[in-house]
């Protein structure tokens, strides 16, 4: 005679532990991205504070920026789907500004005075690698 009790109190068990590994699983690979993502993010953060901002010509951080965007915006939808509902929001939006970046504000102008402005306007690389590098950071934030 069947044990309809015990049957049913080990397929319950099965089922609940073949759900609980499989729960495990995609949290781990989620978590594999997101590191993933986090060493991308780095090797660009550290490329941009390696910039030597004294020795520089117009044209080049810009030049930097964009061999990084494609780079930055594959990572940024490899994961997507793994950043919590409640950062999702400023995660793409930390994205959308990163990878809409122009000249300008990459390699933005000082504001000078009109006053005492040179003949030729002063580029300021200090800031726009401090926008760079601040959306940077923001990304690793959200992709924890």
């Amino acid at each position: 005679m069947l044990n309809w009790p015990q049957i049913i109190v080990s397929a319950a068990i099965s089922f609940g532990g073949g759900y609980f590994a499989h729960v495990l699983a995609i949290r781990r690979e989620a978590a594999s991205r997101r590191r993933a993502f986090r060493g991308t993010i780095k090797n660009q953060l550290q490329k941009f504070e390696a910039i030597d901002l004294d020795k520089l010509r117009e044209g080049v951080v810009f030049q930097i920026y964009k061999a990084s965007v494609s780079e930055i915006s594959d990572a940024c939808a490899k994961i997507l789907g793994d950043i919590p509902i409640q950062q999702k929001l400023e995660f793409d939006a930390a994205c959308r500004q990163y990878c809409g970046m122009k000249q300008e504000d990459v390699e933005p102008y000082d504001i000078i005075p009109p006053w005492c402005s040179p003949s030729t306007p002063i580029r300021n690389y200090e800031r726009g690698r401090e926008r760079i590098v601040e959306l940077l950071k923001q990304m690793i934030a959200y992709a924890r």
